[in-house]
């Protein structure tokens, strides 16, 4: 068992859109993690990241948490960058406004997601202007709708959610996920431009990976791009999964593709995302140009079926495991409809025996 912040409950009730009780901020609650299905990769340890501050340059500052947040300081003021899940967002806010030098002028909201909104009744100030994409702000209205068609596929992705769950319901009170009309509507195809301090910023769109509904606030005289977490989806496993369990959103490899090209056009030399590491300096692996890879040799030649087989199978070699064997046409099924309504029954299964 291991011990997980209330923040994790915000995976639960927030990314799934529920109105469930959540559990009060600073407690601490005892969950089964060892299950997860993405376990031990960036997106299963996302509910074990630490909240902890560093400075990126001399005015920039990162927290992270179960979504990472930043801010921005200028002479005449200050930027925040995502707010963080609704119970991480009071300690994150805190270690933001520590650093702060200045009044928070704007927010700017990535995709408009719940790990974006959490914290904003925390810094928002009487001259505060929030700054939205409209698809991000579309986004928000249609995930408040679909949220009880969400629910079955996020406890698909997370086996501690029900267990989660049944201890938040004691403790606290729910956190609404509230569409948001922002002060700044920025059109995504014309981007919009805008100077605090003598340090220029541009919105830019960058959807794909996890959604139409992601943009990047980049900052062209440092070469700084705030890249939303739905913008850089090989950071975490997020792509291709153009058709997810969960399904609450539309992923276009074409534009994936767009948004990667834009970030090669334009060089960025720190690359801040919206979950993982911040990525800093141009040799990163990330900012290499591609180069042809020989596969790796491996034991079962038979396996791979195509080059990028070869990787895989040598990765998992490597782990002494063995590729999990080809799933027969009942659990293909299976998988069919919980992919399209979130369950299946064994009636309905029982019918394709012997088929």
């Amino acid at each position: 068992m291991s011990k997980v912040t209330a923040a994790v409950t915000a995976i639960l009730a927030l990314s799934i859109g529920l109105a469930l009780p959540l559990i009060a901020a600073g407690q601490q609650v005892s969950v089964d993690t060892s299950n997860v299905r993405a376990q031990d990769t960036p997106m299963g340890n996302l509910i074990r990241v630490p909240i902890e501050r560093t400075q990126i340059n001399d005015f920039v500052y990162h927290v992270s948490g179960l979504a990472n947040v930043y801010l921005v300081n200028t002479s005449d003021g200050s930027i925040i960058i995502d707010t963080g899940f609704a119970h991480q967002a009071p300690r994150q806010m805190e270690l933001l406004k520590e650093v702060a030098t200045g009044p928070i002028k704007y927010i700017f909201l990535p995709q408009g997601q719940h790990d974006d909104v959490g914290g904003i009744p925390l810094v928002k100030e009487a001259g505060t202007e929030i700054i939205m994409t409209r698809s991000s702000m579309e986004y928000m209205p249609y995930r408040s709708s679909v949220r009880s068609y969400l629910l079955p596929r996020y406890a698909v992705l997370y086996s501690w959610t029900n267990e989660l769950a049944e201890q938040a319901k004691k403790q606290a009170t729910a956190f609404p996920y509230t569409p948001i009309t922002p002060d700044i509507l920025v059109e995504d195809h014309i981007g919009y431009q805008f100077e605090l301090g003598g340090v220029k910023f541009e919105v830019i769109a960058l959807p794909g990976a996890e959604g139409i509904n992601s943009a990047g606030l980049w900052l062209p005289d440092h070469k700084i791009m705030f890249a939303g977490g739905g913008s850089v989806g090989p950071e975490i496993p997020m792509w291709p999964n153009i058709g997810t369990v969960r399904a609450d959103r539309n992923r276009i490899l074409s534009r994936f593709i767009d948004t990667i090209n834009t970030l090669i056009e334009l060089e960025p030399e720190i690359l801040l995302p919206g979950q993982d590491d911040p990525i800093i300096g141009k040799e990163h692996w990330a900012f290499q140009p591609l180069a042809e890879s020989e596969p790796p040799v491996v034991k079962a030649k038979t396996w791979p079926r195509a080059a990028i087989d070869a990787f895989v199978l040598a990765r998992l070699e490597s782990a002494k495991l063995k590729p999990t064997p080809d799933a027969d046409r009942r659990t293909l099924l299976r998988r069919v409809y919980i992919q399209l309504i979130g369950k299946y029954f064994e009636d309905d299964m029982s019918m394709f025996d012997g088929h």
